[in-house]
């Protein structure tokens, strides 16, 4: 049984409960031991909700304390490097929420730290383990679609980005708080194309792009104006290491969820079209619909194997990367995705913005 400590474990509110608990049970294998929330009342109130023997209201006392063998940092991204050089400096093993530092060299200094420290480390980008993006993965190594020539990537990120704003994220409006359309839509974004087109493909070698920025926008249900920092659309070309062209458009709005998303990748032969199954669904926790579009006959629906698991839902593809994370731990393997896969997607990220704020192209 590996023992959890939660960091950011607040019943009431937030990611922990409404996605990482639900993936802790259903994985199986983990005991909640220790919970952490910045005060007393709610690290008590998670204790109790959650089962945990130990409560406390800072990640070092959580880390160090010896029933807690892996940390999971799911409190807000300007936190995590904090909470997680906690769980480094114990010499435990950690799982941090996406992004895993609000920086590209932030996060690069938590992967070198982490690899010095021996531990195991993982960061919760959900579709490197979602059934679907592992299945369409697997039928472009096998040639299905031919040689891979253009990927393409459209979705939307309400309720980030766009001209109003919701009550709950005007604390994003900032760089610095490191919570916003680019680094949280756009990197889960590229992880998911990192995890699906990145294994023929090869890695983004340039990008050339475009993002708004507007100085203010509107808070819903006030009306009030506010100054935001912060990208609300953004758009991106590039060109793969394998030789294929790449866009992704992401654009916020001002809806409660997303509109949904469409990946196409057009290869030599045909091309493979992902939609989410349910609408109103992310790419890194959608059920994916899968269509086969060959160059000679008509297209079809590629159903994605039980073997693959089942998914969909804020915490399935969770539920897979804890089973992949306990794996490692036990193994004495490295976990997927790494601190070094998140360095790789928060590099790019920090290409497009330096492309979006010089008007060139940039090589992460």
């Amino acid at each position: 049984m590996i023992r959890v400590g939660l960091v950011g474990a607040n019943p009431n509110a937030g990611w922990a409960g409404t996605a990482h608990v639900p993936a802790l049970v259903a994985a199986g294998g983990y005991e909640i031991t220790a919970v952490a929330t910045r005060r007393e009342e709610s690290a008590r109130a998670a204790a109790e909700a959650y089962g945990a023997g130990r409560w406390f209201t800072g990640a070092a006392g959580l880390a160090e304390h010896p029933e807690v063998d892996l940390v999971v940092v799911a409190v807000r991204a300007a936190a995590h490097v904090e909470a997680t050089r906690a769980a480094i400096a114990a010499g435990k093993h950690v799982l941090v929420e996406w992004p895993l530092a609000v920086t590209a060299d932030a996060a690069a200094g938590l992967a070198s730290a982490a690899d010095g420290a021996g531990v195991v480390h993982a960061v919760a980008a959900q579709s490197w383990h979602s059934p679907g993006a592992r299945f369409v993965a697997d039928q472009l190594a096998a040639g299905r679609i031919g040689t891979v020539e253009a990927v393409s990537f459209v979705g939307s990120g309400d309720p980030h980005g766009g001209s109003r704003v919701a009550p709950f994220l005007t604390d994003s409006l900032t760089a610095e708080a490191g919570n916003n359309l680019l680094t949280i839509m756009g990197g889960h974004t590229l992880a998911a194309l990192d995890r699906v087109v990145g294994p023929v493909l090869g890695p983004l070698t340039d990008v050339s792009s475009v993002i708004a920025r507007p100085g203010k926008v509107t808070l819903i249900g006030g009306g009030d104006e506010l100054a935001n920092g912060v990208a609300t659309h953004l758009a991106f070309v590039g060109r793969y290491a394998g030789g294929a062209v790449g866009s992704v458009s992401v654009h916020g709005g001002n809806r409660p969820g997303p509109a949904g998303f469409e990946l196409r990748i057009t290869g030599s032969d045909g091309a493979l079209i992902v939609t989410p199954r349910a609408p109103g669904e992310y790419v890194n926790w959608a059920d994916w619909h899968v269509r086969f579009a060959p160059v000679d006959g008509e297209p079809s629906v590629l159903e994605v194997p039980a073997s693959y698991g089942t998914g969909g839902g804020v915490s399935s593809n969770l539920t897979h990367l804890y089973r992949d994370l306990a794996a490692a731990i036990t193994g004495g393997r490295p976990a997927t995705p790494d601190f070094h896969a998140a360095v790789r997607v928060q590099r790019i990220l920090a290409a497009v913005e330096r492309s979006a704020e010089t008007g060139t192209r940039q090589v992460p």
